[in-house]
This record gives C-alpha cells, structure tokens and sequence, in this order.
C-alpha cells in the first residue's frame, strides 16, 4: 500500500497524463499526493522570453508554482484528500529525487517523455534517472498521445 505519492510535472499535456496517474493512484490507494516541478538554478533564475514585438522577463519559480497549483486543485477536485506541492531549484531528476526522499515516498510516478536528442544523450532522460537513483517505487507512465 502506497501512503505518499510524489508526482512531477513540467505542466506539459504529457506530464498532465502523468499527474492523472498518480492522482487515480492517490485516490484508490488513500495515499497523499505531493507534486513537484523543478525550475532551473539561481544563475538562471529569471529567463528572457522574446516575443514578436518585446522581451518579457519570466520568473521560472513563479511559473513552477502557478503549474503546481492548478495540478493541485485538480487532484483535489478529483477527490485526493491529501496534496501538496513544492517548487524546486535543480534539474528536474534532482528534484524529484530530492521531493521523494524527504517526502519519504512510497512511489514517484513520472512520465516516460523527457529530454530528447542531443540533450538526452548527453544528460540522460530524466524517467532513466530517476529509476536508477530512487530509494523506492518508480511508475513510469506511457503519456504517448495515442495511449489509452
């Protein structure tokens, strides 16, 4: 039986399809959900979007934040009586590792898209990771389109 769930997301539909995994987990299992999403380190803190006519400065923490609020009001309309959430500083790997550990999680479930090409190869993917470092339960998700 699985007590804590710990569940990331980057708020991409793929990472969605993910979420909605561990929230129907949460919900059979009467587990807490605990979410994560991780924003890049303080030297990159505030990232420079140029759009068409002007350069707009994002701050990534209050982005992770706005995503895992949403995701967090979803699992609970859905009826998960525990959820909570954090924002990480890190690449996305280290944060759900670090969120699982001291969460002391019973399973993190993540989805098996990530990085792709040239940065995958060269970082590793983070579902790969992750299910190499993790002190417990990994549930990778298929979060292909065409997926059931």
């Amino acid at each position: 039986m699985f007590r804590t769930v710990v569940a990331g997301t980057d708020g991409s539909a793929r990472a969605d399809r993910a979420v909605q995994e561990a929230i129907d987990l949460c919900k059979s299992q009467g587990a807490r959900l605990h979410l994560v999403a991780a924003f890049g380190d303080t030297e990159r803190h505030w990232e420079s979007i140029q759009t068409s006519r002007e350069v707009a400065t994002v701050d990534l923490r209050t982005v992770a934040e706005s995503v895992l609020a949403r995701e967090a009001r979803k699992a609970e309309e859905q009826g998960v009586a525990a959820v909570d959430w954090a924002a990480r500083e890190g690449t996305a790997a280290e944060a759900i590792l670090d969120a699982a550990a001291s969460e002391s999680a019973d399973v993190i479930v993540i989805g098996n898209k990530g990085l792709t090409g040239k940065k995958r190869f060269l970082l590793g993917g983070v579902p790969e990771k992750i299910s190499r470092h993790a002190k417990c339960s990994v549930m990778i998700v298929n979060t292909d389109s065409d997926s059931p």
